[in-house]
């Protein structure tokens, strides 16, 4: 990757190859609820209109469901909030052209069977393509094909998060079974199809994703994918080649304004994969701020700045042994009791179980399902009883640190030391 320029592969690139964009995740929620309702595409500056225009096919992860009255439903018991958006935001899609939208994510499932439905009926009535919501779990996983210039190609979608593994609750969700999306990629590869995998996954906050992600991204690869696309941790984070093939591990917050504030946070980046002759595939990654006005693309200097970022976090830094480390500077970023009892989350989980307050439960079974929260957890306690807490790689905390703590306010004195 050529942090310089933001491309992958540029020698294989010409202006005129077929191309599809990937944004991350979209949810007209907090701050940008009102205006996106009043003003559906108004949140985009020029700049990132023209990197719409500019792509032949057009991909967003829907982070929402869609009704025709939220207020009016009641949502699932789940950690974390529930996101339900009007019908009519629907509209702020269209306005930007997107051609297809990614479901398989942790809130497609927070009003149950019944927001799924309204969802994708929303959306395919506006004329989007749906991926990652089936009738039932065995056509969940289907891919969705599609021609990009003169070339067949497929979408696989899946998710990781809250409600990934407890499908039961929501049947038609494409959750973290990677069996079944390693077959659906063999499926498509034999058929003749490009596929592309779009992943929702990864521990939240983190610059690097935890090794058993790698490990997951890296097999979707070896079963024949040409890239993997990710999102869900809510900051940028690097991309890595396998196999010849570009993983992006998180693309950041798309139109999605968090509940936390952090400089990481409101800032993301669109991916745009190229389609060349024999196959051949270049990716460009086009970076943007988020604001209470919307989206506007980096200035020379905020471009220059992340993109130094994501080079310390990507490739050679993307190791197994390197990635190991960051996981545990990542646990060793919190003072020792602070990690036993606010990191792992536990300790409000327990608070809530002894007022028999149902979401004590919930919270509990996502530490015991997820795999972000589990590995965190089990991983993090073991460190803890071997006496190893604390002894973690200082660059990396203080990197763990500047992804989680740094505010908006420090940006131009991080500016000016360029």
């Amino acid at each position: 990757m050529n942090w310089q320029t933001g491309f992958w592969n540029e020698e294989v690139h010409q202006k005129k190859q077929p191309s599809i964009l990937f944004a991350a995740d979209w949810a007209p929620i907090r701050t940008l609820e009102e205006p996106l309702l009043a003003n559906p595409g108004g949140l985009y500056a020029p700049e990132i209109r023209q990197a719409f225009a500019e792509s032949t096919l057009r991909v967003v992860n829907v982070e929402t469901t869609l009704l025709k009255n939220p207020s009016a439903e009641s949502p699932i018991i789940k950690e974390g909030p529930c996101f339900g958006s009007p019908a009519e935001a629907v509209k702020d899609l269209q306005s930007a052209g997107f051609d297809i939208a990614l479901l398989a994510n942790n809130h497609m499932g927070d009003y149950r069977a019944k927001g799924m439905v309204s969802t994708k009926r929303i959306l395919q009535e506006a004329g989007l393509q749906t991926v990652g919501v089936g009738t039932d779990q065995s056509d969940a996983y289907d891919a969705l094909t599609f021609t990009l210039g003169e070339r067949e190609c497929a979408l696989v979608n899946f998710h990781e998060g809250e409600e990934g593994q407890n499908t039961y609750i929501n049947p038609a969700l494409a959750g973290w079974d990677l069996e079944k999306a390693r077959a659906e990629i063999v499926r498509q590869k034999t058929a003749g199809r490009l596929v592309i995998a779009a992943v929702h996954g990864g521990r939240e906050f983190f610059p690097v994703q935890p090794r058993y992600l790698q490990d997951a991204y890296r097999s979707l690869i070896e079963a024949g994918a040409v890239a993997v696309i990710g999102h869900h941790p809510h900051v940028p984070c690097g991309i890595e080649t396998w196999k010849g093939c570009p993983i992006v591990y998180s693309q950041g917050n798309f139109l999605f304004w968090s509940g936390q504030p952090g400089l990481m946070r409101r800032l993301g980046y669109l991916v745009r994969l190229y389609l060349a002759p024999n196959d051949n595939i270049s990716l460009k990654a086009i970076p943007y701020r988020i604001t209470p006005k919307g989206l506007r693309g980096l200035e020379p200097k905020e471009r220059q700045w992340l993109f130094a970022q994501l080079a310390k976090v990507s490739e050679e830094h993307l190791t197994p042994t390197e990635i190991q480390r960051y996981w545990e500077a990542a646990m060793d970023a919190y003072p020792a009791e602070e990690w036993l009892h606010d990191a792992t989350g536990m300790a409000h989980t327990c608070h809530l179980m002894q007022k028999k307050d149902p979401q004590g439960l919930a919270r509990l079974r996502t530490r015991l399902a997820c795999p972000a929260h589990y590995h965190f957890m089990f991983e993090g306690i073991t460190r803890f009883l071997d006496g190893k807490h604390g002894q973690g790689d200082p660059t990396k905390i203080g990197r763990v640190k500047l992804w989680n703590e740094t505010q908006e306010d420090e940006f131009p004195n991080l500016l000016a030391k360029l």
